[in-house]
């Protein structure tokens, strides 16, 4: 004789049992402390022997129109500031601008240097990842947004602050003359 068993019917439910999950669990305390543990330990240990990188930035804005009279009034050359300051931004923003002065200043950019390197390989790391020149959006071009700025990363132990601002001024103390021609 066939025996017919009736199979239970599975019932979906959209319900989460909140009791059951709890459950679940507190039967893995255990293996959950442990690793949280261990990533606490992971992080403070990063935190600890991880070398800081510090950033630093400076913005240089368009010169006042007055401030270009002297140079315009000797219609030698007429520059209008927007002019100015993309030229300037452009010497900033040359290869060949940044590695007179890297070459210049051999002894800021020590701690950049590993083992082992060249100085044209220790200044095309520098180049690359640590010096960044920024632009204001283009599509909104107004004088009163206009800006070149310059952002520096770099590690503990090294002069950042020095190099930017030097690296600003070097460019800045030329006669207004030579950026232009």
């Amino acid at each position: 004789m066939t025996s017919i068993t009736r199979v239970p019917s599975v019932v979906a439910h959209d319900e989460i049992d909140l009791f059951a999950m709890m459950q679940s669990i507190w039967k893995q305390k255990k293996l959950i402390a442990a690793r949280a543990l261990l990533l606490r330990f992971i992080a403070g240990a990063y935190a600890f022997l991880a070398t800081p990188v510090y950033e630093m930035s400076t913005l240089l804005r368009t010169a006042a129109l007055n401030d270009l009279d002297a140079l315009n009034r000797t219609e030698v050359y007429s520059l209008p500031p927007g002019k100015a300051l993309v030229r300037v931004g452009a010497a900033l923003d040359s290869y060949d601008t940044r590695l007179s002065y890297f070459r210049a200043n051999p002894k800021l950019f020590e701690a950049f240097g590993k083992a082992g390197q060249s100085p044209e390989q220790v200044f095309d790391e520098f180049n690359r990842d640590s010096l960044k020149l920024v632009q204001p959006d283009p599509k909104k071009a107004d004088l009163l947004s206009a800006y070149i700025g310059l952002q520096m990363r770099y590690p503990k132990g090294v002069e950042g602050d020095e190099i930017l601002i030097l690296l600003v001024l070097c460019w800045l103390r030329r006669p207004v003359l030579l950026w232009f021609f």
